[in-house]
């Protein structure tokens, strides 16, 4: 797609990145990169002192951070040349994960099908990489709803191009519907899971095991019943995120 459309990608990024901060305990304020190491300068709208240790990150203007996420992030991630609705889909991760981590998304995503597809499937394999992250426990709420925001938006971009705003916004409620059905599904799954965890029991009078072994047996099925629990728990909370990220999207269309 043509590079006009960079500005409403870049505003759809800026609406996550926030304004200034300077909190001595964040590593990317610090010109340094870590906490007490060089200037304590901070970051604005997502541009960092770590990562741009010479420049007055407080006074950036409008228009060099502008400059800065397109010739590091945009354009790097391949997205002047994406459809639109793809090219906010990979230039957003590309600003949070890195661009080659954004391009390998996209490549794998590219035999999806419709560009709609691509999005989707570019986006569920970024959150399952975020999941994976051991800092998603502090920050996994925030980046659950970024990510399915920027699907959903994405998608809805994507749709305007090629449907009627009626066949749009139909299609976006659809896919809320569809979510909103998943989310139900797993937070049953889940509640199942954990009510199917065994208490600690006395060994069975016909048990063949070793009373010894019983405690670990019984203790591994409880676990292994937790973890399923909290799996499913998180695809509900991921799924919520998407409903209302498209009944949004849909309203705003």
């Amino acid at each position: 797609m043509a590079s006009s459309n960079f500005p409403r990608c870049l505003a759809q990024i800026l609406k996550h990145e926030g304004g200034f901060t300077k909190n001595p305990k964040d590593p990317g304020n610090w010109t340094g990169g870590k906490v007490g190491k060089g200037k304590l300068v901070g970051t604005l709208r997502g541009i960092a002192a770590s990562a741009h240790p010479g420049l007055d990150i407080p006074n950036l203007t409008d228009e060099k951070i502008a400059s800065i996420y397109r010739a590091q992030y945009f354009t790097p991630a391949g997205c002047e040349a994406l459809p639109v609705g793809l090219d906010l889909a990979v230039f957003d991760p590309a600003v949070n994960s890195g661009v080659s981590r954004a391009k390998k998304w996209h490549e794998a995503a590219k035999g999806a099908g419709s560009t709609k597809a691509q999005i989707q499937k570019l986006c569920a394999a970024r959150m399952a990489f975020l999941r994976g992250l051991a800092t998603f426990k502090t920050f996994g709420k925030g980046w659950t709803t970024r990510v399915a925001h920027v699907e959903a938006t994405a998608v809805s971009w994507a749709l305007a191009v090629g449907t009627s705003p009626a066949v749009a916004k139909a299609e976006l409620q659809a896919e809320a519907v569809k979510a909103g059905k998943a989310r139900i599904a797993a937070k049953k799954s889940a509640t199942a899971s954990a009510a199917a965890a065994p208490a600690p029991a006395a060994l069975p009078s016909d048990a063949v095991m070793s009373p010894d072994l019983w405690p670990y047996a019984v203790g591994g099925v409880a676990v292994m019943l937790v973890v399923t629990a909290a799996v499913f728990a998180y695809r509900a909370r991921v799924q919520g995120a998407r409903a209302d990220a498209y009944r949004e999207a849909a309203a705003n269309g």
